[in-house]
């Protein structure tokens, strides 16, 4: 299995759909279930705080909400 639940995995395809990058690694790294995220998903995030282009208000709600 992938440690996502069928919600957390139809979450991160609508946010693929959609475009937002940022959105889906926060989606990915945010589970519901008892594990730790990827380190892959904490590598992206952490990159994307150094992007110009990236709204980091946005990315923090975004976590606060997961």
């Amino acid at each position: 299995m992938s440690g996502q639940t069928l919600t957390d995995r139809i979450a991160a395809a609508q946010y693929s759909v959609t475009g937002s990058a940022v959105a889906r690694a926060v989606c990915k790294a945010t589970t519901h279930e008892v594990m730790g995220p990827k380190k892959k998903h904490l590598d992206y995030l952490i990159q994307a705080t150094n992007e110009t282009n990236v709204n980091i208000p946005q990315m923090a709600d975004t976590l606060f909400e997961r």
